[in-house]
């Protein structure tokens, strides 16, 4: 892969944030050592067992000793016979005994906690004592002390898991009183305790922002203690709590961090979040979170050896390895500046990290020549010695000179490792096949050379970094020719070398027609011989693909087989896999084929993802526009569901207002009913005229105008300010002229009575009614009295209006001589942009919705 010296047994994962430890002892992915505290109690902690520290670390600052062993002689069955006690009176319900059983709870469980081994409890023993903890928890009666507190606390956070949160509800309940006592307030030592025994709790969730704000507001408040606080989440990600990087990250930019042993801690346990965290992280991510690291490292320089020189090169041969080629870059950059500060002092390992990185990128060979230059060869390490030979060979040293200087580091590292590591340089300094040609026949006749996976990984990144696809699948071809099974070899780290062969692959297909869906399948068919499941980065690409060429159940196939799996509700996060998500979710608005396409892979998505809200009405008018309202109605069901069972949000009024109008609009009269039931029980929606125009507007399409009139008198009640407007008036009229025009007149001449003025869209709506009763005399000298009353301003809509709904030859006549003689501006405009329809049929009252009044002219 191009990177530093290892042993055969080495693998690329440890020696990343192995860097560092080279340059002290002990090794920095060692869980933190109690020497590296200031302990209170020193000998007690040091007799805890090692297993054990991981959720005992607040004992570190107990000024009072503490019971960690018990005798081996402690009587099993005694155990039991409490855990019967507990249950019988927890069972008891008179309540006149509730103080009297509050105290027995609380003495029988703390001679419970002095009994279980180390005073912790199992998990199976938490599953018992957990209800009556709760009682305690919510008991007045029971007085618990903040010492007693702390102890339950203490006793319960190591076997408690992520499933056991909900139903441990004293945790947190004992942890706010404790957090709002003088126990806590008064002294440090009893803070640091709290604190350590809550982050060991509230870091069980994968959802780190907790745990996040919680180590903030503790610095905030006791900032000189930043060191220990680092110190404690170390440790407890050392555990069986998984690592983030993000904490990690953000523990680093602590104002007031300043030992370095400290950072180095925390740097490398950085590193190797982010080793963890890849396979589900994007290149993009990935790289904007090592700049992000570099510019805190560069923010604490004054506090760093060599201004952070050695903890960038760390950091560099991360970035260098995984393909960062931005931020490993922006590293070289920096460090190009600190030449003068670490010549002489880069080393062994660092220097062949160094190395491996400076030569990769073109530009920044004189950083790695002046660190060589200052480096006395005849007493370098053979870890120097390789980074100096490959430094040669990518300035043009003889295949002769280097095979002269080969047996030792072949002896040292093996043949497979130290030709990897030439090979690199080859490369990169684009060699020619001959030379490289002789450097491997050397390698073939002296050292039995064994291509492995590596050594194909460097021929197919470097391929692919100068965009030669042909070449990284010939490189591909060659590995399989040799025989090389790259789930095995090395543990299967170079897995990823492949993986983004067919992203790419997959990603060029998609611009080049001339490769086929079924060549990209045939790769994806030999990467995937390996068994190994893809990765977002490979499967978002390939899914692109198949979904653009309509392979869509083939798509569908591939996510079943390639995500985690699923059972009975779980999902995933659809910002876990952000790209895959945006890739499906957009295929289902932008289809244009069989709408049963879309919605089979809309279904789909649900029995993958937790989908996001702000998706679901995007969704909902794609199939309204498709002429499926049923499928909008399912959607809208399934948000009411996912609120009830899982406490996602509620549907809103934006959804309510949209689908009335269109179920009513498309004649869906079971949808508009069935919605407006829902609308009747949701608490959460705010009833405002908004809302009941649109439930309005689907009744009055459905001609439902009884169920309009309910609305309308509905809308009455609502205070006068925010009641009925022009639009209800609109709408009500349309209604209206379903039924008969003396009920449509009355509406016109009592709109005063709404506290409503008229204006040229209830006017239009008015002239509608005449013309829908055949009332074209009346509907023409309603214009004309308008004209010269100028109450309602006469708009090229409403002459259009007039035009196109009176459909009597004769009298369409009269409408144009009269506009001609009275507007011919707005008429000549209107003829010009060939908005006048010359049908003889009514226009359809449910087009003539009315934001498509309005004519431009």
């Amino acid at each position: 892969m191009g990177g530093f010296v290892r042993s055969a047994s080495s693998r690329r994962g440890v020696d990343l944030v192995r860097l560092l430890c080279q340059r002290r002892a002990p090794c920095l992915v060692r869980s933190i050592p109690a020497a590296g505290l200031v302990l209170h109690n020193s000998k007690l902690y040091s007799e805890i067992p090692r297993s054990r520290r991981q959720f005992c670390e607040y004992r570190r600052y107990s000024t009072k000793p503490a019971k960690v062993l018990v005798e081996e002689s402690t009587s099993v069955d005694e155990i039991e016979d409490i855990f019967i006690d507990i249950k019988t009176l927890l069972r008891s319900n008179d309540a006149a005994t509730a103080k009297r059983r509050s105290l027995k709870l609380k003495s029988l469980v703390f001679d419970l906690i002095r009994l279980v081994p180390n005073e912790e409890f199992d998990h199976s023993q938490l599953v018992n004592v957990t209800e009556a903890l709760n009682y305690l928890a919510d008991s007045k009666h029971a007085a618990l002390l903040p010492e007693e507190m702390l102890q339950i606390l203490t006793s319960t956070v190591g076997s408690i898991t992520l499933d056991d949160i909900q139903s441990c509800y004293f945790f947190p309940s004992m942890y706010k009183r404790l957090r709002n006592s003088n126990f806590y307030s008064k002294d440090i030592t009893n803070r640091l305790q709290i604190f350590e025994i809550f982050v060991n709790y509230i870091a069980l969730s994968s959802k780190r922002d907790h745990l996040q704000r919680l180590v903030q507001d503790f610095c905030q408040q006791n900032p000189q203690e930043e060191a220990k606080v680092a110190q404690i989440v170390l440790e407890a990600f050392s555990g069986k709590i998984t690592a983030d990087s993000d904490t990690l990250m953000m523990l680093f930019e602590l104002k007031n961090l300043k030992d370095l042993e400290v950072l180095d801690d925390v740097l490398a346990m950085t590193l190797s979040a982010l080793e963890n965290e890849r396979s589900n992280t994007s290149t993009d991510k990935l790289e904007i979170k090592l700049e992000k690291l570099c510019t805190s490292i560069f923010s604490k320089s004054k506090f760093l050896s060599n201004s952070g020189a050695l903890e960038l090169i760390s950091v560099l041969h991360f970035a260098s390895s995984y393909n960062c080629d931005d931020a490993a870059i922006l590293i070289l950059q920096k460090l190009n500046s600190l030449i003068p500060t670490i010549t002489g002092k880069v080393r062994d390992e660092d220097l062949s990290a160094l190395v491996a990185a400076g030569l990769k990128y073109p530009g920044f060979e004189q950083i790695v020549k002046s660190v060589i230059d200052a480096l006395d060869r005849s007493s370098a390490t053979l870890t120097e010695q390789l980074a100096i030979l490959r430094f040669d060979v990518f300035t043009g040293s003889s295949v002769i000179e280097i095979e002269s200087r080969l047996e030792p580091l072949v002896d040292e590292f093996g043949p497979e490792t130290v030709f990897n590591s030439l090979l690199s340089a080859c490369l990169h300094s684009s060699k020619p096949e001959e030379y490289i040609k002789e450097l491997t026949e050397v390698f073939d006749r002296e050292f039995n050379l064994d291509m492995n996976a590596e050594t194909f990984s460097i021929r197919i990144n470097n391929a692919l970094s100068h965009g030669d696809l042909s070449a990284a699948l010939r490189a591909f071809a060659d590995s399989q020719a040799n025989m090389v099974h790259w789930a095995q070899d090395s543990n299967g780290i170079y897995m990823e070398t492949i993986f983004r062969l067919l992203s790419r692959y997959s990603e060029h297909a998609l611009q080049d027609s001339s490769i086929s869906v079924n060549d990209v399948f045939q790769l994806m068919i030999k990467v995937k011989s390996y068994g190994k499941n893809l990765g977002e980065a490979e499967i978002a690409p390939l899914l692109k693909l198949m979904l653009d060429n309509e392979y869509a159940g083939d798509a569908l196939e591939l996510l079943d087989r390639e995500l985690p799996p699923r059972v009975g509700k779980q999902r995933l996060q659809a910002s876990d896999y952000p790209e895959i998500f945006k890739c499906l979710h957009e295929f289902v608005l932008s289809f244009k084929g069989n709408p049963e396409v879309n919605w089979a892979v809309y279904g789909h998505i649900h029995k993958i993802f937790w989908v996001p809200f702000d998706s679901y009405l995007p969704t909902m008018k794609v199939f309204c526009e498709k002429g499926r309202p049923n499928a909008a109605h399912i959607i809208f069901n399934k948000v009411r569901l996912l609120h009830k069972e899982e406490g996602f949000p509620p549907p809103n009024e934006e959804m309510y207002e949209y689908l009335f109008k269109e179920f009513g609009r498309q004649l869906y009269e079971d949808g508009v009913f069935r919605l407006h039931l829902a609308l009747k029980m949701d608490l959460s929606v705010n009833l405002d005229i908004s809302l009941l125009n649109s439930l309005l507007e689907g009744y009055t399409h459905l001609q439902d105008f009884l169920k309009a009139r309910d609305v309308f008198e509905l809308a009455r009640s609502l205070p006068k300010d925010r009641g009925i407007n022009q639009e209800t008036m609109s709408l009500m009229i349309k209604a209206m002229t379903y039924v008969n025009i003396r009920t449509v007149k009355q509406l016109w001449n009592n709109m005063s009575q709404y506290e409503v003025l008229p204006d040229s869209r209830n006017f239009e709506q008015y002239l509608i009614a005449h013309c829908y009763h055949e009332d074209y005399e009346q509907a023409l000298q309603l214009v004309e009295e308008q004209s010269k009353e100028k109450d309602i301003e006469i708009t090229a809509s409403v002459l259009k209006t007039l035009h196109d709904w009176t459909i009597e030859p004769n009298m369409r006549e009269k409408v144009v001589s009269w506009s001609e003689q009275n507007y011919p501006a707005l008429w000549s405009g209107l003829k010009e942009s060939g908005q006048l329809s010359n049908s003889t049929e009514y226009p359809s009252l449910i087009d003539g919705r009315l934001d498509s009044q309005i004519v431009q002219t």
